[in-house]
């Protein structure tokens, strides 16, 4: 699908593109009471540096790991998704659809594990940047 082509889905919504997501990072965090399930649309500068302050004060420098740090918010926008599971199973940004109102990141575990340990899967891609409302599905 090109770009400007729009696919009719004959329930008022048309999709207008899907987006590919630049990989920032992705893995495990320890057990912690920081990170519960949930989602992050990410902004600005400031809540990035937060994000990743966190995600260090639980794995020592993770941020290390990191395909990208210095995110031009002008630009992007970051995506983060976290997980409670163990340490074998993840949690992934399986795709993300721009509709003409709003963008949906469909997300899912891909992978499930059999282990006793908690850990939290993340998650963390970067979009070009949008004022639609962001939804998880």
């Amino acid at each position: 699908m090109g770009c400007d082509e729009k696919i009719e889905l004959g329930l008022g919504h048309s999709i207008v593109k899907e987006i590919e997501p630049v990989l920032i990072a992705k893995g495990h965090l320890n057990y912690n009471d920081i990170f519960p399930k949930e989602q992050h649309v990410i902004t600005s500068s400031g809540k990035w540096n937060l994000l990743i302050n966190n995600m260090n004060s639980i794995n020592d420098n993770i941020s290390t790991s990191f395909e990208e740090l210095d995110i031009d918010f002008e630009k992007f926008i970051c995506l983060a998704i976290f997980d409670i599971k163990n340490s074998t199973t993840t949690v992934d940004i399986v795709n993300i659809i721009e509709y003409e109102d709003k963008i949906i990141v469909k997300v899912d575990n891909l992978t499930i594990g059999i282990d006793q340990s908690v850990h939290h899967p993340f998650h963390i891609v970067k979009i070009p940047a949008s004022k639609k409302p962001i939804a998880f599905e």
